[in-house]
């Protein structure tokens, strides 16, 4: 079972444990419910079982995002933690901690720092956002939150961001995340088309509106995704690349560059940050993001007519002129031109694609994660369109792996939060979709006085 590994979050559930009183194994009041997410790799599953530990049976398993409802949590005889846990679907028992990711608390709704309340005033912060950021600040208070208005009416970019093909989920996450567009789903098959391989599928609007929405995502570990993505020698070192990357294909991986110098994964990509300017966090993120905790073919160095061709970023990696997105990504990174290539080796991969992020995202203004995903910045080529990945999910499972990295002596230290601000936002942030919610509400049949119609297409509007 391939598991993308991330640090456990035992200490926030700790303090919202206790924020709503729950103790393990008694059900929290639905009003108060602590909720996470389940954060493992896309081609793989988390195994749910009937105690807290490995040598309990098997009483079902959890897709890669779905959501879980914490009951309360446990130690087994080596000390783990495992969480008690009944999902949205039926799902009840005990699933390890580590692959939990926790919602983060509301806030505080009564101002304290009178210094920091002018403050988030002259940054234009709306009440919405004030609350989180009040908690963030009594958690961190060198950090800086900075208001990122982007000037664009919300309701528009939520149009914008739903067009087909903008924003993607994967295809095993719940039918109201899923668009039901002409386009994205066929009522005659009953089936979803896909738009990056068979598995990757139209985001609802509803799904879109959640993950654009930031306060959904003012919370210690989710906010990473607006952290500014420029290297910051005092706040990047090599210890939390190699806690990103830890279990990971890069971990024991270690090569000679075309430099002379024999590099562990982790010092090449700190090698590539230097080079490009870059967070080494982003860059191993990134990397873990696009080629899994096991890599691919476009990380390996051994693909059939692509052998010692790298292209650990998937640039260029998409479904166009006939050929797949694997063929595609090898055909850029073996090609002469900008960014270091051809990609011949691993450390030039590493350092060009990092390049590749800081002069075509970075410099343009899209200098966070949440705006690698959500182009709602004009850098010179209006809006929407400049998106780095189509995953409308990527920056919120991004940053779990980014905070992750920090040590608690780094987290002290003045980190840039550049959050986006739109015009006429709903007053509250918006709610996530539920498993039971369901936004089909095409005609599956027409029948009158007994008589059915057949042969009806459900998107006619003639």
């Amino acid at each position: 079972m391939r598991k993308r590994r991330f640090r456990s979050l035992t200490a926030i559930l700790l303090a919202m444990l206790m924020l709503v009183s729950l103790t393990p194994g008694v059900m929290a009041e639905e009003n108060g419910a602590t909720r996470g997410i389940v954060s493992v790799s896309y081609d793989s599953y988390l195994n749910v079982r009937s105690g807290p530990g490995v040598n309990y049976s098997i009483v079902g398993r959890l897709e890669p995002d779905e959501w879980v409802t914490v009951l309360g949590m446990e130690s087994d005889s080596e000390g783990v933690t495992w969480y008690q846990v009944t999902s949205d679907s039926g799902v009840t028992g005990y699933v390890h901690s580590e692959y939990i990711y926790i919602e983060g608390d509301e806030g505080i709704d009564t101002p304290t720092d009178m210094e920091f309340e002018a403050y988030l005033e002259e940054q234009g912060f709306p009440e919405s956002y004030r609350t989180r950021l009040r908690r963030l600040h009594e958690q961190y208070p060198n950090w800086i939150f900075v208001a990122q208005h982007t000037g664009l009416d919300w309701n528009t970019a939520i149009v914008e961001e739903s067009v087909l093909g903008r924003n993607l989920v994967y295809y095993t996450v719940a039918d109201s995340w899923k668009s039901y567009e002409e386009g994205a789903y066929n009522p005659v098959t009953k089936s979803w088309t896909g738009y990056d391989g068979e598995s990757w599928v139209c985001a609802s609007t509803d799904v879109i509106a959640y993950f654009m929405d930031p306060r959904n995502f003012l919370d210690s570990t989710s906010i990473f995704q607006f952290e500014e993505l420029s290297y910051n020698p005092d706040a990047h070192a090599i210890e939390g690349v190699e806690s990103i990357i830890e279990g990971s294909f890069m971990e024991d991986r270690v090569f000679t560059a075309y430099d002379g110098n024999t590099y562990t994964f982790a010092e090449a990509i700190m090698e590539a940050s230097e080079y490009s300017g870059v967070s080494p966090f982003y860059i191993a993120s990134r990397v873990l993001m696009e080629q899994g905790s096991s890599g691919s073919p476009l990380s390996s160095g051994t693909y059939a007519g692509y052998e010692g061709i790298y292209n650990f970023f998937n640039i260029g990696a998409y479904t166009a002129n006939g050929y797949g997105p694997i063929t595609n990504g090898f055909r850029y990174a073996a090609s002469s031109g900008s960014y270091l290539r051809p990609w011949d080796d691993q450390l030039k991969a590493l350092q060009g694609g990092a390049l590749f992020l800081a002069e075509d995202y970075i410099q343009y203004g899209q200098d966070t994660m949440y705006l690698h995903k959500f182009d709602v910045v004009d850098g010179g080529d209006g809006y929407y369109s400049h998106q780095y990945m189509t995953s409308v999910q990527a920056p919120s499972a991004e940053a779990v792996a980014f905070k992750a990295a920090y040590t608690e002596e780094m987290l002290n230290a003045a980190l840039v939060f550049k959050i986006p601000v739109y015009e006429n936002m709903p007053e509250q942030a918006v709610s996530r979709p539920t498993n039971a919610e369901n936004g089909n509400d095409l005609l599956d049949g027409i029948s009158v006085d007994g008589r059915s119609a057949e042969g009806f297409y459900a998107f006619t509007t003639e």
